[in-house]
């Protein structure tokens, strides 16, 4: 004869009740961590939509609210200051000639090119043109190809 009653004061649970909860945690448990990898690997920085007009800078690079403009000998070209990783703001080393993020590490060279690190990807250049009156005018929201340059204008700029 069977007993439904296992002597241990009848609150315990069947083995497969437990086997079951448990699955259903591993399960939630895995959900919730996939979840946040996703999250992580899909992560989009915002950009902000704003324009902003600067007369030439005399050094370069030049940091900007949201980006960085550089020269070199085909024009100006502008590129933004977050990180494709996780959205922190690389900081330019003069010393290492290369703009270093803070927080994982990941290390871009001239004109924001990838070097190393986590980001696995150059920072995005952004549209750069000169305004009616001459200044150079940076739309960090607007992104251009790697090969775009605003041609320098004036001997002042060009040295």
């Amino acid at each position: 004869m069977h007993s439904t009653d296992s002597g241990t004061g009848g609150g315990a649970i069947s083995r497969r009740t437990w086997l079951s909860l448990c699955w259903a945690l591993g399960g939630a448990v895995l959900l919730v961590t996939a979840r946040g990898i996703l999250s992580v690997l899909s992560y989009r920085p915002e950009t902000p939509a704003r324009r902003y007009e600067l007369p030439a800078p005399s050094t370069v690079p030049h940091k900007g609210p949201g980006f960085w403009v550089d020269r070199d000998p085909r024009g100006w070209f502008a590129f933004s200051d977050i990180c494709p990783h996780l959205g922190c703001e690389p900081e330019y080393s003069r010393e290492r000639n290369a703009y270093l993020c803070p927080c994982h590490g990941s290390r871009f060279g001239e004109g924001g090119r990838f070097l190393s690190g986590p980001a696995g990807k150059d920072l995005p250049r952004v549209r750069i043109s000169r305004t009616d009156t001459g200044l150079l005018l940076v739309e960090p929201g607007e992104t251009v190809s790697a090969d775009y340059r605003l041609p320098v204008k004036t001997e002042e700029e060009a040295s």
